[in-house]
């Protein structure tokens, strides 16, 4: 059931991901610079600490896997056609506290440590699209965000069927996958509802 649970979740984050592409090629979504360059460099660090706070356990990692090469051909993309909106001071912030946190994980060889300081530069990474959603310089729709609450959703709940007393395991798809990603919709809903 477990690994049901999580293979299932890693499928739908590859989904949304697709979904997101095409939104982003077509001009339906303006993606924030800071927020997918720090998910780059973050979720680089993060797919392999996170990989260690599993014990290295394949299944329970995959949606990383899936989210860091996903977020990769995004940004890749979206810096190549110029799709990115301006960088705001606060992502040159975000980009400056993920690479010390890079640097310490190397030092300390401490990936537990590492991984959760990354879920709060993760979580914050959202404020940014948050912020340029709420002041109207980006756009976005809600499908591929609320796709990817139902796939950490998923993940959360497969580490809960078996779980194992490892509580690190739950940071990552509770705080971003969950809150991070359900933060969008939200505001979304909250714009939508506010033009009426």
């Amino acid at each position: 059931m477990e690994i049901v649970l999580q293979m299932t979740g890693s499928i739908v984050l590859v989904f949304v991901y697709i979904i997101y592409f095409k939104q982003v090629t077509t001009g339906e979504s303006t993606p924030n610079p800071g927020t997918w360059i720090t998910w780059f460099v973050i979720m680089g660090i993060n797919t392999f600490t996170y990989f260690r706070v599993v014990d290295d356990n394949y299944f329970k990692s995959a949606i990383v896997f899936i989210g860091f090469f996903s977020i990769t051909a995004i940004m890749a993309y979206s810096l190549i056609k110029g799709r990115f909106a301006k960088l705001a001071n606060i992502d040159i912030v975000l980009l400056a506290i993920s690479i010390v946190i890079g640097v310490f994980w190397q030092l300390t060889e401490n990936a537990i440590v590492s991984n959760l300081a990354l879920q709060i530069i993760i979580f914050v990474s959202f404020l940014p699209t948050a912020i340029g959603l709420l002041k109207g310089r980006l756009k976005e729709k809600h499908l591929p965000w609320t796709l990817a609450v139902i796939a950490y959703s998923l993940q959360t709940i497969s580490l809960l069927v078996n779980y194992d007393g490892n509580l690190y395991q739950l940071a990552l798809p509770v705080i971003n996958g969950i809150l991070g990603n359900g933060l969008i919709p939200i505001i979304l809903i909250y714009k939508k509802l506010k033009t009426r």
